[in-house]
């Protein structure tokens, strides 16, 4: 879990009431977890080389997480909605799924749990990360090219 910090307090202060208002009569995880699609394909693509979620928005790592576990539970999914997966959702490549504490399934990317961020709203939108430090964009590792290099021709 996160412990509060000025960054995070003066985020939280940011975010307008209506918004936080709509939480208000309802539990964290339902309240604001991304709600699965279908159990075929996870509900994830690849932009420009960055994880991002069917509406183009940037998909986030904590750095607080174990491996093959989510730590972000209580507020924390208030700021950071982990991807739900359905409940007969199964493991699709490198698209893997972790439970969490309250049983749900959450997908992850090659065991690191997937997390949007509550202020991104559009398609490209990827401001949280660096947040706190511990936040951090999913990034498709780079593919390290072959490298042959081309025979040395001697000038003539």
């Amino acid at each position: 879990m996160i412990k509060p910090s000025i960054a995070l307090m003066m985020l939280l202060a940011s975010v307008s009431l209506p918004a936080a208002a709509q939480y208000a009569n309802s539990t964290p995880a339902a309240a604001t977890a991304a709600k699965p699609m279908n159990t075929d394909f996870p509900p994830i693509r690849q932009r420009n080389g960055i994880l991002v979620d069917l509406k183009g928005r940037g998909l986030y790592n904590y750095g607080g997480d174990d491996a093959g576990k989510s730590n972000c539970s209580g507020q924390c999914i208030l700021l950071w909605p982990p991807i739900i997966a359905d409940a007969n959702a199964k493991p699709k490549g490198d698209f893997t799924l972790v439970v969490r504490d309250d049983g749900q399934k959450q997908w992850a990317w090659k065991g690191k749990p997937l997390y949007r961020w509550v202020s991104d709203h559009k398609r490209g939108d990827a401001g949280g990360d660096g947040v706190n430090g511990m936040w951090h964009l999913a990034r498709l590792q780079p593919a390290v090219p072959e490298y042959s290099p081309a025979p040395v021709k001697k000038p003539s």
